[in-house]
Parts: structure tokens; sequence; C-alpha cells
């Protein structure tokens, strides 16, 4: 697949990232400061703030890696080598922090509107939860990638660096790649879940507003204040 690519190509997968990376840079800056400004803050506020952050950095790494990816890999306008691939690796790891806090939100969403959870209750019972998983498990991660030497440059377009073959060379001394399966314990399976558990969630919360907005419910709700 590398090897197919056009030197026009190489430069059109260098250059890719950087705009629609600034882009989200630019917004995630424009969502911390906007919830900065306020006084007072609830627990989506602090979600997305973390979420923004995280965001900010992995839009920075994101925008660049084609000029991090090792010189050897063959890349255009590649600068870097395996330690710069590595550090490009441990971040684009650690950049799931941001999704992890698109879950929180919508747990914290879920919790109020679904199961009508005040704001105390979350803050002192869920949110501490909902920070150590959001980022405990990228961290954990990304530095078992690094010390376990897993992350190299990524082997179909070679554009970034993540789980690679591993171990190292293995293909080509005839031995078993286990990276297939970091690749899913590290991302493939977490985000499958989360992709799943977004849409039940927002389904939830979809038919919660529903019913609470039918007619049905308003006449429930109009007895219920007559009779008290």
């Amino acid at each position: 697949m590398r090897d197919s690519l056009t030197k026009g190509q190489e430069i059109a997968l260098t250059l890719a990232p950087i705009v629609p990376g600034f882009l989200s840079l630019l917004g995630s800056a424009t969502i911390v400061y906007l919830v900065l400004r306020r006084k007072r803050r609830h627990t989506h506020h602090r979600l997305l703030i973390m979420m923004s952050i995280s965001d900010i950095l992995h839009s920075l790494i994101y925008s660049f890696k084609g000029l991090i990816v090792p010189q050897t890999g063959g890349r255009v306008w590649a600068l870097g080598n395996n330690k710069s691939c590595a550090t490009l690796a441990f971040f684009t790891q650690l950049g799931s922090i941001t999704w992890l806090y698109n879950v929180m939100l919508m747990t914290n969403y879920m919790l109020k509107i679904k199961f009508e959870c005040s704001d105390d209750f979350i803050l002192s019972r869920v949110e501490p939860f909902m920070h150590s998983f959001a980022i405990l498990f990228p961290l954990a991660t990304s530095i078992g990638g690094i010390t376990g030497n897993v992350f190299g440059q990524e082997l179909v377009l070679g554009i970034g660096c993540w789980v690679s073959d591993y171990p190292h060379g293995c293909a080509e001394n005839g031995q078993y790649c286990y990276g297939w399966i970091i690749g899913w314990i590290y991302a493939g399976i977490p985000v499958t879940v989360t992709f799943i558990y977004l849409i039940i969630a927002s389904f939830v919360i979809s038919n919660k507003v529903r019913n609470a907005s039918s007619p049905s419910s308003n006449i429930t709700e109009q007895q219920q204040q007559r009779q008290q």
C-alpha cells in the first residue's frame, strides 16, 4: 500500500490533517474559554473543559503527525525518528481521553434526564469516577505501550505512529504478531463498546424527553397538581 503512493499523494497525506486539526484545536480552545468565563460551573462544564483540553493536545499532535514519523519509513517530509514516533504514539493513545469524556458527558445527561439525579449527587458520588475512568485507562495504556515497546510506525499508510507489529519484525522473522490483539484492547473494543453505549444512551434520553413532553404526560401532571 505504501509503495503504491505517488509523491503527490504522500504530500497530500502529510498536509491533509493540518487544517482540520487546527480547526478542532480552535473549537476546543473556544469551549474552554467560554466555560472558564462562567462564574458557576456544573459537572457537564468540568467534563467539557477536560474533554476540550485533551482535544487541544491531540489536535496539535494530529496536525503534524506526518512530520513526526521516522525518516526511515520513506515518507515525504518525515523528520522524526523512533523516539519521536513513540512519543507520537503515546499522545495518540492518550487522545482516547477525548472520546471517553464524551461518554462521561452522555452519562451525566442520562443521569440527570432519565434518572433525575441531582447535581449534588452527581458531583459527590459520580463525577470523581468519571474523571478517574476517562483519564486512567488512556494513561495506563499509553504508558504500557511505551514501556512494552508496543508502539511503532503504522504499517498501512504509515502517516502516523501507534500500535505496530509486535514483537517488532515478527512478520519478517516468521513469528506470530500480537499487534492486532493489542490494537483491539487499546482501542478496537473500547471504541465499539462506546459507540453502542452512546446509541443506547441517546435513545434512552430522547425517549424520556419525548414521553415527558407528550400530551398525556402533561395531563397527568396537571391532575397531580390539582390533587395537591
